[in-house]
């Protein structure tokens, strides 16, 4: 059976196979990051974008290389299917994991490295940044989802964990902050739910000029509306 590998992109570019850390060039590095974000690629699209500044003589033997070094450690990360290249299907990525589990329905949940960490902090390419941008609104989608999950299986805890790393990605963002203030209602903290809707309305104004939805607006009222009036209601 073929072992599987991890590798890493958010918070740092790791790979680990069998329990121990891969050494890879900058250039491996690259090659590798860009067909887990990207997909198959043709070898000459791979060049244009990770070496665009050389002409495509030197750029293809910059491939070659790196893949030859990819090889001689004989982890098994890209395969060759001419003219493209692609991951290994024995590869774990934790971007692809990060967005399998929000969709999907099982209880083990993001890790704070996939909840909090950068895609690739430190690399300035510009494939690389368009496609950091990408995956902020992907996991942003994707974790404002499984916060409202959360919060429908009762895992109040675990839901304000995954709302807030989206109100600190994006704190402007009124999905998260709905979902934790119907959490504390769920709890029966109407004050921290109020506290909490109010301190986004102010930064709502403050940083917009605007005010939050007729949804925020009506789920403020709620929450402040006296304990004795809601439970006889």
């Amino acid at each position: 059976m073929t072992s599987r590998v991890f590798l890493q992109l958010l918070g740092g570019f790791e790979v680990e196979w069998n329990g121990a850390d891969v050494p890879l060039t900058s250039s491996a590095q690259a090659v590798v990051s860009y067909l887990a974000l990207r997909g198959p690629t043709a070898r000459p699209r791979m060049v244009a974008a990770l070496w665009p500044d050389v002409d495509k003589t030197q750029g293809g033997a910059r491939l070659r290389t790196a893949l030859w070094r990819i090889q001689k450690l004989g982890v098994p990360l890209v395969t060759s299917s001419p003219p493209r290249l692609q991951l290994s299907p024995s590869v774990h990525v934790d971007v692809r994991t990060l967005l399998q589990q929000c969709a999907g329905s099982g209880a083990e949940l993001p890790t704070h490295r996939q909840l909090w960490g950068e895609l690739l902090p430190g690399w300035y390419d510009d494939w690389v940044n368009l496609d950091r941008e990408r995956f902020r609104t992907e996991r942003m989608n994707a974790l404002e989802a499984l916060a409202e999950r959360l919060l429908q299986e009762e895992r109040y805890a675990a839901g304000v964990e995954v709302a807030m790393a989206c109100i600190a990605n994006e704190p402007l963002r009124e999905g998260p902050h709905r979902v934790v203030a119907r959490i504390h209602l769920a709890e029966g903290n109407c004050s921290e739910a109020v506290r909490h809707l109010e301190a986004y309305a102010q930064l709502v104004r403050r940083e917009l000029e605007d005010e939050p939805s007729m949804q925020a607006a009506r789920m403020l009222g709620y929450a402040r509306l006296p304990r004795p009036l809601l439970s006889s209601s």
